[in-house]
């Protein structure tokens, strides 16, 4: 089943029906997707949802081929999210953003 925030064209989904084709345009990344809330035609995926400080990587919705869901996870307390796979297209340009703790670090520095 495609994935909801993802247009997929019928053709694009008619071409992937072939999961060896698919393997050899696209490369898989499952995870919590969210679209981007200032630009359309970004998404993000955390490949970790279920843990803090997960990161998240940034795709161009043009750079995705195929779409679909996964399963959908609940969490104690009653909420749920759901987990999508997307088959990026080969040599794509994305964006990992990952999350830190900011430290002072410059005492490594004075150590020598």
């Amino acid at each position: 089943m495609p994935f909801d925030i993802i247009n997929i064209p019928k053709r694009d989904l008619e071409r992937f029906s072939d999961p060896e084709k698919l393997k050899k345009e696209a490369v898989p990344y499952v995870g919590q997707l969210r679209q981007h809330q200032q630009e359309a035609e970004k998404l993000y995926l955390r490949l970790d949802p279920l843990r803090q400080g997960s990161a998240l990587l940034e795709f161009n919705k043009s750079d995705i081929l195929f779409a679909e869901d996964v399963k959908t996870i609940s969490q104690e307390g009653g909420s749920n999210f759901r987990l999508g796979k997307i088959w990026v297209k080969k040599g794509a340009v994305a964006v990992r953003l990952e999350p830190f703790v900011v430290h002072d670090m410059s005492d490594v520095f004075n150590e020598y």
